[in-house]
């Protein structure tokens, strides 16, 4: 019973993996077309600088336009961190509502069990063996039957929080990677570099 569970639990990890993955893909193409209206706008700038113009209108011009680009940097960064720590949450929250189901299942079982053993112990003991023995032993049967759910439940909610763990450090890796490996970031911290270039040439 446990086997099956897990299975189906990597199998819907694995649909989330595809999920974030596209949604990872359509974020990259988004920051590629930001990163272009910045670059077009970065070398709008500087041709604004290179002709030699020094009036105040010109400076306060560029100066507007380097902060524009500055602002849209962080703005991005900033909702890259968002997202990620809101996807982490929502995973986090389905886990322990998954753990909370598990346990109160747990619980009940538990109850049910106590609420068995204790009718079976009020019974008074029957004169013919044959008859006495015929019940007692589905009640053992069924006590077993539940002690044995209540062994799986245990394990079930010990999963449940391996894979919270788990999955846990498995954002946290995954958004540190998609992170590092972004070309969208690298190019993003291009067009930082020569924001910072112009901001000296002027």
């Amino acid at each position: 019973m446990c086997s099956r569970e897990e299975g189906k639990q990597e199998e819907s990890l694995g649909v989330e993996e595809m999920e974030e993955i596209d949604i990872l893909r359509e974020r990259i193409q988004h920051l590629e077309e930001e990163n272009r209206e910045l670059r077009i706008r970065l070398s709008a700038a500087a041709t604004n600088s290179s002709d030699g113009d020094d009036s105040p209108e010109s400076k306060l011009e560029a100066a507007l336009a380097d902060a524009d680009v500055r602002s849209a940097v962080h703005q991005m960064c900033t909702r890259l961190a968002m997202e990620a720590e809101t996807r982490a949450e929502r995973r986090i929250s389905a886990l322990e509502d998954e753990l909370g189901r598990t346990l109160r299942e747990k619980n009940e079982l538990m109850l049910t069990v106590m609420t068995m053993r204790r009718t079976d112990t009020n019974q008074s003991p029957r004169s013919n063996s044959s008859r006495a023995s015929g019940p007692s032993m589905r009640g053992d049967a069924t006590i077993a039957d539940l002690d044995a759910y209540d062994a799986e439940a245990d394990q079930a909610a010990a999963s449940a929080l391996r894979t919270m763990s788990a999955a846990m450090r498995k954002d946290k890796r995954r958004d540190r990677r998609s992170f590092a490996r972004s070309r969208s970031e690298k190019e993003t911290n291009e067009v930082r570099n020569r924001v910072n270039e112009l901001e000296d040439v002027l």
